[in-house]
């Protein structure tokens, strides 16, 4: 009898010690890659389930470094739920690489184990702006419309993307000339100059829209609308190569 007891006791036994929260994280690493001083404190969180048979309990979370700050679920976690540490990292004055760890202590299986967050800091002032990019179109006489179809400006467009994967917006500004020929079309040279730039501005969103463009992320700067080059002698016909020279709308992209 005595040892049927010892016996059940010892089952028992045996069932509440195969109890534990065991803690598994959907990645140990994550790599923040290129962040700049004036960005501020990165933040990232870790998720991790508790996939033992027992409430889990996150009991601490150590930094390797005072620059690193974890936060974490202090609930304890019942099995099949989800947890989080949350990792911040303050790049300020500390250009460079950097590899930070952070130990979680767990009452369960394993009872350390560690995350970690990477990067590269770049320092203040070294991030230069995008590289202004240039397209001009020149039109005949009394046009005023960027054409679509030109490869120039589709391609001057594309090359405007990385600049807006990176930024995430971009900016133009408009310069539309006209020559010193009157206008048939519109009553006076300006206002032709004044619609070629609404046109050009037109076309660009539409043109953006179609690269998968926010543009609500898009700005322009104030549009110069320019009447310019030899003055008119009603000589259109016999030096119209030397107008059209002014017949242009130029866009700076950036």
């Amino acid at each position: 009898m005595n040892r049927l007891i010892i016996l059940c006791l010892m089952l028992i036994s045996g069932v509440a010690f195969a109890q534990s929260g065991k803690i598994k994280f959907d990645k140990l690493e994550h790599d923040f890659g290129k962040i700049t001083e004036e960005a501020g404190v990165a933040t990232y969180t870790f998720s991790f389930k508790n996939e033992g048979n027992a409430p889990l309990l996150v009991t601490n979370a150590q930094a390797s470094c005072g620059c690193t700050t974890p936060d974490w679920s202090k609930e304890p976690i019942l099995p099949g739920k989800q947890g989080f540490i949350k990792v911040q990292y303050n790049p300020a004055g500390r250009p460079g690489s950097f590899s930070k760890g952070v130990t979680i202590s767990t009452n369960g299986d394993p009872a350390n184990v560690q995350v970690t967050i990477k990067g590269e800091v770049i320092p203040t002032g070294a991030v230069k702006a995008p590289e202004p990019l240039e397209y001009v179109q020149y039109f005949p006489y009394n046009k005023k419309v960027i054409t679509l179809v030109d490869k120039n400006f589709q391609e001057f467009i594309k090359s405007l993307l990385p600049n807006y994967a990176k930024n995430g917006k971009l900016s133009f500004n408009i310069e539309s000339s006209s020559s010193t020929v009157p206008t048939k079309t519109f009553k006076t040279n300006e206002l032709l100059t004044q619609n070629r730039s609404k046109e050009a501005r037109k076309r660009i969103l539409d043109v953006l829209k179609q690269n998968g463009v926010d543009v609500s992320k898009v700005t322009f700067g104030e549009d110069k609308n320019v009447v310019q080059g030899p003055a008119y002698n009603k000589d259109a016909k016999e030096k119209m190569a030397e107008y059209e020279k002014f017949q242009y709308v130029k866009v700076i992209g950036a």
